[in-house]
């Protein structure tokens, strides 16, 4: 092996990952420092996480019995549902990012066996979620037109 090769490589061949970097990622883009550690299922997963909970606002909404806010109102933090989700979000993003390092330091410890390079970890996750997102918007496009094609429209006199 050449010196480069042993500088991207540990002792038992699997492919080095530094922590830090997955922590950035994973502070920029839930699920990101995972998939670099080489655990897309799991970035997968904190990515989901991050979408429920934006979603968790409209339970809480219901569940304190919360009027839903108009356009025009602002979403003040007095509101219980929006501080429960702000601290949701926050105890998700913060273990998101504690479990990034975690996941960093066990792919150069030896206990996860990697061997695909950090960058293309990375790429096949952002081309996933993404092309995620293009199918699931085309879905929500499709099923709108589908049910305006299906919808009778009263004729005004």
């Amino acid at each position: 092996m050449t010196n480069i090769q042993d500088n991207n490589q540990n002792i038992q061949g699997n492919v080095v990952r530094e922590p830090i970097i997955a922590v950035v990622l994973s502070f920029l883009f839930m699920g990101l420092g995972q998939a670099y550690s080489g655990q897309r299922k799991k970035g997968y997963f904190f990515f989901l996480l991050n979408f429920f909970c934006v979603f968790s606002y409209f339970i809480f909404l219901r569940l304190f019995n919360e009027p839903f806010p108009k356009a025009d109102e602002e979403i003040t933090f007095a509101s219980p549902s929006y501080r429960l989700t702000v601290i949701l979000g926050l105890v998700f993003w913060i273990v998101n990012i504690y479990n990034a390092y975690v996941s960093a330091k066990k792919a150069n410890d030896g206990s996860m066996n990697i061997k695909e390079a950090a960058g293309r970890s990375v790429f096949i996750f952002l081309r996933n979620i993404i092309l995620g997102v293009i199918i699931v918007v085309a879905l929500i496009i499709f099923l709108a037109m589908l049910i305006a094609a299906f919808t009778r429209v009263a004729k005004s006199p």
